[in-house]
């Protein structure tokens, strides 16, 4: 579990955040909904998430096509053939299970809550997914308001590369943001 981020030290980054390893990617992010972060790092956890899901459903599908449970070392197989992220690779845990639902459900919930909090922070970010040529007119300033232009500008650099480095997380979002975008 991560500290509490106002009792965070920025004063010495070697000591605490940037040290964490093996952390667990499935636990709730409601510590950064609220927390003053920077957009573009909800916009990573965002897609760690998305990552963990589409893999979890990965093994729910590959389960159901081969029928009974099977083994541990099959379903290690299926994540080195079709996984989009690691994580799963040192979580034998829930590998090992025959029934992902509340894992699913839960994962489903923490990006729809990222999705909705990004969205808020700034309205143009998802939909820049769908046409992000549009969006490189200019460099922005360095002063700009948040849910400004100049900010959307700024949080796309920073983060589409690892959007369009995985093709089937990119399909992802952009289908939730479809679907979401009557919300």
């Amino acid at each position: 579990m991560l500290p509490h981020l106002g009792d965070f030290k920025w004063s010495n980054l070697s000591e605490q955040l940037l040290n964490y390893h093996k952390e667990d990617a499935f636990e709730s992010v409601s510590i950064f909904l609220d927390y003053p972060i920077i957009t573009s790092h909800l916009i990573f956890i965002a897609q760690v998430k998305l990552k963990l899901l589409l893999d979890i459903r990965m093994l729910e599908r590959e389960a159901k096509k081969h029928g009974s449970p099977a083994s541990y070392e099959t379903k290690m197989e299926w994540l080195c053939k079709h996984a989009v992220s690691d994580i799963l690779f040192g979580r034998q845990d829930i590998v090992e299970r025959d029934d992902w639902s509340d894992i699913k459900k839960s994962l489903g919930a923490q990006f729809a809550q990222l999705h909705e909090r990004i969205e808020k922070r700034n309205p143009k970010y998802w939909p820049t997914l769908k046409n992000p040529d549009a969006l490189f007119t200019g460099v922005p300033g360095h002063n700009f308001e948040a849910g400004s232009p100049e900010e959307l500008i700024v949080m796309f650099t920073l983060t589409c590369k690892s959007w369009f480095e995985c093709p089937p997380v990119l399909k992802a979002v952009r289908m939730f943001t479809v679907l979401h975008s009557d919300h």
